[in-house]
């Protein structure tokens, strides 16, 4: 017997599971398998891959618990799977629905585990709807480096079964095959999990979630703390809502209006967090536009109504991100902390990867020297004065950041002689003294030239 928080696992020795897509989801889910001794195949790919397996998965828990887990990574589905977790984005899910149905028994089943409502019914348009199971799922978890994971809550997830239909309504039917042996794996794995009566309220309860906590945040590039204080940005996000509230309604799925309050006071939780969307953009890959926002513009449409305020987000959004697109330079500034031959770096969260001078970008209405300093902190934990900070220079060239043209305003500080204690937080994973003569090989952006001119500028 395999026992696991006292639950007994070895009902699943026979059950073949798999995770399609190794993002956060997918992530989570073979972390917590994992941690209970359960078999699973999840698929990566590319340098995914290879680290996955040599290196193993990095995890960072909502209880700060910090572990490393060896997980069965490979490359391709081998053989038959009585369920099939799909993690993938909304834009990727027929392709991967028709590499998965020859690898589903007879009585196996695949589960969305994806943002949107209309991912079901793309999977059911490949594999037979009786192997479709619907889910929404709630956690707070960032991918990075390609192995490491970052969650700040536990993943709530509430399912059911799926049968496809003519109208915009899923119709849910209980006790299919499957559910049973869903349901185990989830206990064993320690993951909370539900059988929903209400699938199709539940899927547009997330809906509105994303609706409110997606598309802004990722426009004004804010983590959900930023974007609560913005007071004009939170007025907005209110008109979005009370559209997909609308659309809602006219599908006969009946939410109250506190549902807002509810999205508010759940995004206070985890102030720090990006959501999905903006860590997509971040990552250069394309936001979840059409399953996040499009369904709900749909839903209008076919009621020969506008969504006025959806359509125009929709259409910024899509200007802005379906393509890299800038009107001008973006500004930000870094705080170059050294101590005699040693200075300060950070390893990067995001994406470009590697080692950087602790900055970012300048929010509106605030000094190049106030963001240097509030960078500092946020990254760092290290409180310094602008009166103390003085001028390194100004780096400009347009290939110097490949998210774009990004122009920074380079400051430094000499904290030689103070006690301080640096260690990575917000988005830095870590954050290190080096000498200046032996820096770590891979430095982000032009910070290697930038070190170079500060050496000089210091003789050192």
């Amino acid at each position: 017997m395999s026992l696991y928080n006292n639950i007994d696992t070895s009902t699943l020795n026979n059950v073949r599971i798999a995770i399609f897509g190794a993002g956060a989801v997918g992530s989570y889910v073979a972390y917590k398998l994992s941690r209970a001794g359960i078999s699973y195949d999840i698929i990566a790919r590319g340098k995914r891959l290879d680290i996955l397996q040599i290196d193993g998965l990095f995890v960072d828990g909502a209880d700060d618990n910090k572990s490393n887990h060896k997980i069965n990574a490979v490359e391709k589905l081998d053989g038959l799977y009585d369920v099939i977790f799909l993690t993938v984005k909304s834009n990727d899910t027929v392709n991967v629905s028709t590499t998965i149905k020859p690898h589903l028994k007879d009585s196996g089943v695949v589960v969305s585990l994806q943002n949107g409502v209309d991912n079901p019914k793309l999977i059911a348009s490949v594999i037979d709807a009786d192997k479709v199971v619907v889910s929404v799922v709630y956690v707070t978890a960032v991918s990075k480096n390609f192995n490491q994971l970052k969650y700040y809550s536990e993943a709530k997830i509430f399912y059911d079964n799926f049968k496809s239909s003519d109208n915009t309504n899923l119709d849910v039917v209980d006790n299919k095959p499957g559910l049973e042996t869903l349901n185990n794996i989830f206990t064993c794995a320690g993951i909370f999990s539900k059988h929903s009566k209400d699938i199709v309220k539940d899927q547009w309860r997330k809906l509105l979630f994303n609706a409110v906590s997606n598309p802004l945040t990722a426009l004004f590039g804010y983590t959900y703390g930023r974007f609560l204080e913005d007071k004009t940005a939170v007025s907005l996000a209110k008109r979005i809502f009370d559209e997909a509230l609308f659309a809602a309604k006219l599908l006969d799925i009946n939410l109250d209006a506190d549902e807002f309050d509810k999205i508010i006071a759940g995004m206070g939780g985890v102030p720090s967090f990006k959501s999905s969307m903006l860590q997509d953009i971040e990552a250069n890959r394309k936001p979840e536009l059409d399953a996040i926002l499009g369904i709900i513009v749909e839903v209008f449409k076919s009621n020969g109504l506008v969504a006025t305020s959806i359509e125009m987000l929709v259409d910024i959004m899509k200007v802005k991100y379906d393509g890299y697109f800038q009107s001008s330079p973006r500004l930000a500034a870094d705080l170059l902390i050294y101590r005699g031959r040693e200075v300060l770096l950070i390893e990067r969260m995001n994406e470009p990867h590697g080692y950087a001078i602790p900055g970012g970008f300048v929010d509106l209405g605030e000094s190049v020297e106030d963001t240097a300093v509030r960078e500092l902190r946020e990254e760092t934990g290290i409180d310094v004065s602008k009166a103390d900070i003085s001028l390194v220079g100004v780096y400009s060239e347009p290939s110097r950041d490949v998210r774009g043209h990004t122009v920074s305003v380079i400051y430094s500080c000499d904290i030689t002689g103070r006690e301080v204690e640096a260690e990575g937080r917000d988005d830095a994973l870590s954050a290190k003294f080096f000498d200046i003569d032996n820096l770590p090989d891979e430095l982000a952006f032009d910070h290697r030239e930038v070190l170079n001119d500060f050496r000089k500028q210091k003789g050192l």
